[in-house]
């Protein structure tokens, strides 16, 4: 009982320290600049990062409690690092703090320093707590392509195991009449809904090029979709999934989503509801405890970008989702069954409740992978940091049209591949080959 207790409170605290990362990482951009923001983003990811690291090691010893308890208090360190983040790389018109004058100065006051090893060091120091944030930036915005190959094919992935579970359920169905019936009005509703936002969003594109490469995406799927068919290698889930999800990345370059934008928490706290009074109190909202609480998430929601937020949720679904699908085929098709989570996966553990079915090099790999998988899903945090860092600087520049289209047309650059790839399929392949049966 206290193990369960210790894991959900453990939980309880991840998801306290995100989501006061999605509150103050935009919340820091707006109020102090882009610099305070990326200096305040490096910080949590390091801590986040420190965390795994010490889970990781101390998870089957006696000193898993230390871990449990760093877990704990990270909810309290993200503010400690917000103020001192402010504190150090904000610009106000008022005199600096002298924390700031001592740390971040200019370079002439430093150069003003007696040549000492002591000097020689705070000058270094200085050197390279301005200079972080900048290099965190370069990184992040080197590692787009990455971000961008990762999408797609987890997109790619997703839909098609969408296809490939659908047409298994209706196979394996006593009334698959019933079930075909009930995709295609699942499909005609994607189809629907696409269309509606595709026409909301082309009127307001950002330029005539973005307007042309609408058209030219969506003749791509139709074409690609009509090959698909023709072929027998495709189906209405498939190619309306894939619609979706280039109206999806269109709607997003559009000015639609800022209707969404500013203020989220503030009509739900302080709207009229049917009584005429808003839904908390009006003597909470006036408390100098509470109230000041709920003043500052408010405002902290008013500097969210919903667009920002949503395309990470979407982003974060698919990692998850694709990691878990190639987890399943591994388990399908490397030769082992082992029903264990990733949570419980312990990487000095020998291996065991392996099954021989192919090669043994096969069985040996995929708890390897499920190790892999363990570590990445450890330093989950801190990947997540550094995603939604990066979209919030696409978000305040010119790159986030040109990374969209790419998502768009890479996705169908792969999807045309794989339709390419299955129209040499041999008929008689094995279901664990192929990617969805017909």
């Amino acid at each position: 009982m206290a193990s369960v207790f210790v894991r959900w409170a453990r939980i309880g605290a991840h998801i306290a320290s995100f989501a006061q990362c999605i509150l103050y990482l935009p919340l820091t951009l707006d109020i102090a600049g882009k610099e305070s923001m990326l200096a305040l983003s490096l910080l949590l990811t390091l801590s986040f990062g420190l965390s795994a690291t010490l889970h990781l090691i101390v998870r089957n010893t006696r000193l898993r409690l230390l871990s449990t308890s760093f877990a704990w208090l990270q909810p309290l360190l993200i503010p400690c690092l917000l103020l001192l983040t402010l504190n150090l790389y904000s610009s106000s018109a008022l005199p600096p703090p002298s924390l700031k004058d001592k740390i971040l100065h200019s370079a002439a006051t430093a150069q003003q320093l007696p040549t000492t090893p002591s000097s020689n060091f705070y000058a270094s120091l200085v050197s390279l707590a301005r200079a972080a944030p900048s290099y965190w930036e370069r990184f992040l915005r080197t590692s787009s392509p990455v971000f961008v190959i990762l999408e797609g094919l987890c997109t790619l992935l997703c839909i098609q195991a969408v296809s490939r579970f659908t047409i298994a359920r209706i196979e394996g169905s006593r009334s698959p009449d019933l079930l075909k019936m009930l995709v295609l009005v699942i499909s005609a509703v994607l189809y629907v809904g696409s269309a509606y936002f595709l026409w909301e969003s082309y009127g307001a594109v950002p330029d005539r090029i973005s307007a042309t490469l609408i058209g030219v995406a969506v003749t791509t799927i139709v074409f690609l979709s009509g090959i698909s068919f023709g072929l027998q290698k495709g189906n209405v889930i498939e190619t309306s999934l894939m619609l979706a999800y280039a109206v999806f990345q269109i709607f997003h370059l559009s000015s639609r989503p800022q209707m969404y934008t500013g203020g989220l928490l503030k009509h739900v706290l302080k709207a009229p509801g049917t009584n005429g009074h808003p839904p908390l109190p009006p003597v909470v909202l006036q408390s100098r405890t509470f109230g000041a609480g709920v003043e500052f998430v408010m405002a902290a929601s008013s500097a969210l970008p919903f667009s920002v937020l949503v395309t990470l949720f979407y982003r974060v679904a698919v990692l998850y989702l694709a990691t878990r699908i190639v987890l399943a085929l591994k388990r399908q098709t490397g030769g082992y069954e082992d029903n264990r989570k990733l949570s419980e996966e312990e990487p000095a553990r020998p291996l065991r409740s392996l099954t021989m079915r192919r090669r043994t090099d096969c069985a040996a790999t995929a708890p390897q992978a499920a190790r892999v998988m363990t570590i990445v899903l450890a330093y989950a945090r801190s990947l997540l940091v550094a995603v939604y860092t990066h979209l919030l600087l696409l978000s305040e520049s010119n790159d986030q049209v040109f990374w969209r289209w790419c998502n768009v047309f890479l996705v169908q650059i792969l999807w045309a591949i794989e339709i390419r790839l299955g129209a040499h399929m041999d008929e008689d392949a094995t279901v664990e080959a192929r990617w969805k049966t017909e």
